[in-house]
């Protein structure tokens, strides 16, 4: 992210040297491009915080100074910010590593948790089951048929979209009429006995 890394260089030096080497610190761990982006999201929106406030040093960082951004610092989902304070809490830990603040707690000032979501779940009725099952799957166009299979797969196996839109015809045994998967979300290898 060409913006990240500009937003980086106008930070103090002593912010901007650590965070830098984070980051790479990350990238030589193996970590996803999406995951450090988040993370230097996250870290600027701090060091920016910071560099309001007017601190010179992250020796200085106080539990206060951490309790009063995570109040001013905004998101639109108590999720968002939970997200962006563990990646602050681990930068925190880092330094700490680092020999760069004193104390080893420091990062606790910061919450991880969110408030809870409830949400309503959308499940299909008699009715729409019904016409799914009363289509002819000798009427529809190859592509059609690909979404029709891989509904009735989610109907019938209960499998996650995200394993369904994965599935490679390596994964079904044919003779023992089951789709055998590595499930996304879990990576635990699941085998579940395939409908006729």
């Amino acid at each position: 992210n060409p913006k990240g890394v500009k937003a980086i260089h106008l930070l103090p030096n002593w912010e901007a040297e650590q965070l830098k080497s984070y980051l790479n610190l990350l990238k030589r761990e193996g970590w996803q491009a999406s995951t450090i982006a988040m993370y230097r999201s996250s870290n600027l929106r701090f060091c920016k915080y910071l560099q309001r406030l007017g601190i010179e040093s992250f020796s200085s960082l106080t539990t206060t100074i951490l309790k009063d951004f995570n109040l001013q610092d905004k998101h639109v989902t108590p999720e968002g910010k939970a997200a962006y304070n563990c990646r602050i809490r681990n930068f925190l830990i880092y330094l700490y590593e680092q020999s760069l603040i004193d104390d080893p707690y420091l990062y606790k000032a910061l919450p991880t948790f969110s408030a809870p979501r409830t949400s309503i779940i959308q499940t299909l009725s008699k009715e729409d089951v019904a016409s799914i099952w009363a289509t002819n799957p000798d009427t529809l166009s190859p592509k059609a048929l690909r979404d029709y299979a891989m509904v009735c797969i989610g109907l019938t196996m209960g499998f996650r979209a995200s394993d369904i839109s994965g599935l490679r015809f390596e994964n079904i045994d044919w003779k023992q009429r089951s789709i055998k998967i590595v499930q996304q979300k879990t990576g635990k290898v699941l085998t579940m006995p395939m409908p006729i």
